[in-house]
C-alpha cells in the first residue's frame, strides 16, 4: 500500500478535500508535511 502512495501526486481525503503527495530524496510528504510512519492502529 505504501508503494502505491508514492506513485500518486494527489489524493482525496475522507471529507472530500484534495491533498498533495510528493516524494523528495526518498521521503514522502503529504501537503508539505513529512510522513514519518505508515503504520497506524485502528
Amino acid at each position: 500500500m505504501a508503494a502505491d502512495v508514492v506513485k500518486l501526486s494527489s489524493a482525496e481525503t475522507v471529507q472530500g478535500q484534495a491533498v498533495s503527495i510528493e516524494v523528495k530524496d526518498g521521503k514522502v510528504y503529504v501537503d508539505g508535511a513529512q510522513v514519518v510512519s505508515n503504520r497506524y492502529k485502528s
